[in-house]
């Protein structure tokens, strides 16, 4: 996939290593956002304070 650099990688034999490495990042993403969320008192205290919302418009601007 271009959009990810999969086709970037130089050795075909390193693939499943390389596709590790991003479920790796994704990962740690995710349990980064769950601790943010957890933080302003949980899914229906983000709520609230409209973090979901405003994380949303963030990223839907680029």
């Amino acid at each position: 996939n271009k959009e990810m650099g999969t086709a970037k990688n130089e050795n075909i034999n390193q693939g499943s290593y390389f596709i590790e490495e991003l479920t790796d990042l994704v990962e740690e993403a995710i349990l980064t956002e769950f601790d943010r969320i957890t933080e302003r008192g949980g899914v229906l205290g983000a709520m609230e304070n409209m973090y979901q919302r405003g994380k949303i418009q963030d990223e839907s601007l680029y």
